[in-house]
């Protein structure tokens, strides 16, 4: 009976955000900017597995590059890679992360500085101004897919010819775990897990929900409200395979794939069920 009647009151609760909390990209920089997020990227400060693999790739050359650190947040990144590009700009929507990004890194170099800018429009850069681009974080999924796509020529226009763009995505494949029951043998995470499902149901529409359940996988890309940040933004998932066809028609070449799990390139896009994954990809 307390299994039900939590059920029953957090299906009140799901209602009252769905009613109070329409997501959208005003609302998006809403929450980024909301002082539980910002403390959240704050206490945020170790490379996740793949971006230790890439900074150990680029460390040779990021002396020479000048690098653009896109979603910097509260500056998780920052400190791994900024020590060594020739030069490190970080920016963030969000102008409050971009304040706490000032008031840690105020004495750090010159050639190391942060502004307030949208990935979206980023008119202030010219063409090929940068060697190297980072979008850490899953940053990139958190716009719709006209704007994800407006975002990735944006960031192809201001690399330089032979410049390195990396970012992390949420992989649909993985879905289909995510929106499965996993069973346990203890009764309140087994109801733990019963509530988060029903939430993630009753957030999502009946379309989108069949896309992700369907196992025959014909969805190639869905914006999901998987739970981020307490079920206040949508998530963008898209298959390995997809996003790899994405960049290419882009104009981005020589794309690897890399494990969150392990931190090692994945060579078959088909079978990877990771949460997210991390490209490299190069401009030709």
């Amino acid at each position: 009976m307390q299994i039900l009647l939590s059920i029953k009151s957090g299906k009140e609760v799901v209602q009252q955000i769905v009613t109070q909390n329409v997501i959208t990209a005003t609302n998006n920089k809403r929450v980024y900017e909301s002082e539980d997020v910002i403390r959240f990227y704050a206490e945020q400060s170790d490379l996740q597995k793949p971006e230790a693999t890439i900074l150990n790739e680029l460390r040779n050359r990021l002396p020479k590059m000048s690098m653009l650190d896109i979603g910097v947040g509260a500056g998780r990144t920052t400190t791994h890679f900024a020590v060594l590009a020739k030069e490190y700009l970080g920016i963030d929507y969000s102008s409050k992360m971009i304040n706490s990004c000032l008031a840690k890194f105020q004495k750090y170099p010159a050639r190391i500085s942060f502004r307030t800018a949208d990935a979206r429009t980023m008119k202030l850069f010219k063409d090929n101004s940068f060697d190297f681009v980072l979008f850490s974080f899953n940053g990139i999924d958190y716009m719709d897919h006209d704007e994800r796509i407006r975002t990735l020529l944006e960031i192809q226009r201001i690399i330089r010819k032979g410049g390195y763009f990396c970012f992390s995505s949420h992989n649909l494949n993985f879905l289909l775990k995510k929106c499965s029951i996993q069973l346990s043998k203890h009764p309140a995470i087994y109801a733990s897990r019963v509530f988060q499902l029903l939430q993630m149901r009753l957030l999502n529409k009946k379309e989108v929900w069949k896309a992700i359940r369907n196992p025959s996988r014909n969805a190639k890309h869905t914006m999901v409200n998987d739970g981020a940040m307490d079920f206040r933004l949508k998530t963008y998932y898209i298959s390995p395979v997809e996003q790899l066809k994405q960049l290419s028609e882009l104009g981005y070449a020589n794309t690897k794939m890399y494990s969150l799990t392990s931190g090692k390139e994945i060579t078959n896009p088909s079978n990877s069920v990771d949460n997210w994954i991390y490209y490299l990809s190069q401009i030709p």
